[in-house]
């Protein structure tokens, strides 16, 4: 039966779903924004180099052409080289001694401080490949020579590198990316949510069908329990009037009586399986621990259907194997027995057989099979239910209240066996009860 914990369950599995979603998208946002993030870094890097060797040239030969004719024009076309570049913040001229020839930052041509020896020295500027310098993981700047035809390094140019176009692009990514997961979460939350709704729905409607059972399986109860009160009370009611009058011959009494002393017996009976049944499941029930007499408990019960047997022209077949005896309730394990043969032979067809096996010894094994009107193979697992009965009964005219085999299974479960049921329609069915045997 779906239950309010069943509901708080699928209420957890949906929070819990939620926070995987959460985290699984947020950690891939991140993934793919740090890749883009790198090969953003990795491509301007690349480009700083190559662009500064192209640029390297133009600007030593600008400011050997210019600088000495025109200071004015020089500064224009510094600032163009500049302004047209978006791979460098600022770049300078500068000596091979270190000198500052030229700072496109201030715009200064006047001003002759030196690099700090630590950062650059003559060595460095002298150089004839590319100087990187990294500032953490990234480039800061770079410094490329100049190399006339006689090879000499005239002078050097220090290239500052502007990031400012890929901070600008990798803003766009977060955002785009940012949007993107928003998204996903929604829609992981609305799916979420239509699911709960539905599981919600499906417990719910699962509930309230369990609760149509149970009040089925009342209804069931009161009329199958009713019908079997009211036979046998009938019947003793029937036969005491009959005794009771004066006009019986005394000598007829003997069959009346006996049927009706039949009567009291399935009324004793069906009260006895109900009580029985009862205290099982409320836990109040006290089963013995006591030898029980395998063999003569399967030939009482054979002779107790002696007469139904007899009139149905039945084959009984019983074997025995290993130990026999069995530590347990006498009383649970007749009911087993009973119930198991009693359906035997009630459901078997006239010149059936009804095979009785035991096997006693690591566990109890007992194996009842008939070749009856069998059940529907769609019924099979419900036909240890609370009273239930197969389909068949009412076709086939069979009374009985539909008790023994879900009384027979509570025994069983107590036992920590199991009990399993094969059955064809028209060719019998077989039942065969598993039990754990209890330490004395």
């Amino acid at each position: 039966m779906a239950t309010s914990r069943d509901i708080k369950g699928t209420n957890w599995l949906v929070v819990i779903a939620l926070c995987i979603v959460f985290i699984f998208s947020n950690l891939i946002s991140l993934f793919v924004y740090s890749q883009i993030k790198n090969d953003l870094y990795k491509n301007k890097e690349a480009a700083v180099v190559s662009s500064g060797k192209v640029l390297n040239r133009y600007v030593i030969d600008t400011y050997e052409l210019y600088f000495n004719s025109g200071t004015l024009k020089f500064q224009e076309v510094m600032d163009n080289i500049n302004d047209l570049n978006n791979d460098f913040f600022s770049f300078q001229i500068i000596t091979v001694d270190g000198n500052i020839l030229f700072d496109s930052q201030f715009n200064d041509i006047k001003n002759n401080d030196k690099f700090n020896k630590s950062d650059l020295d003559s060595n460095v500027l002298g150089s004839t490949g590319v100087y990187v310098k990294n500032k953490g993981s990234r480039i800061s700047y770079i410094v490329i020579p100049h190399i006339d035809d006689w090879g000499n390094h005239k002078y050097s140019v220090k290239y500052v590198v502007n990031y400012q176009d890929v901070n600008e692009k990798l803003d766009r990514y977060l955002i785009t990316l940012f949007i993107i997961t928003a998204g996903v979460n929604i829609i992981a939350v609305f799916v979420l949510a239509l699911f709960s709704y539905n599981e919600k729905y499906r417990l719910e409607k699962a509930r309230i069908n369990d609760l149509s059972n149970v009040n089925r399986l009342k209804d069931e109860f009161m009329t199958l329990v009713s019908h079997n009160l009211r036979t046998p009370l009938s019947v003793i009611k029937g036969y005491m009037s009959f005794i009771s009058d004066p006009k019986t011959p005394k000598g007829e009494l003997k069959d009346d009586i006996n049927e009706m002393e039949e009567g009291v017996q399935r009324f004793s009976s069906l009260v006895e399986d109900i009580v029985f049944a009862t205290s099982i499941l409320s836990g109040e029930e006290k089963f013995a621990n006591e030898e029980v007499d395998l063999d003569k408990m399967v030939r009482e019960i054979r002779l107790r259907y002696d007469d139904q047997i007899r009139t149905k022209k039945l084959q009984f077949h019983y074997t025995l194997e290993g130990g026999g005896t069995f530590a347990g309730d006498k009383k649970a394990i007749g009911k087993i027995f009973d119930n198991l043969v009693e359906n035997a032979v009630k459901f078997d067809v006239e010149n059936g057989s009804i095979e009785v096996r035991v096997e006693n010894n690591s566990e109890l094994k007992i194996v009842v099979s008939d070749t009856g009107v069998g059940i529907d193979s769609e019924r099979l697992d419900s036909i240890v239910g609370f009273f239930h009965r197969g389909s068949d009964v009412l076709n086939y005219n069979f009374e009985g209240e539909g008790l023994g085999l879900y009384l027979t299974n509570l025994i069983v479960k107590h036992y920590n066996g199991q009990m399993h049921v094969t059955s064809e329609k028209d060719k019998g069915s077989t039942f065969e009860v598993t039990l754990k045997k209890e330490n004395k």
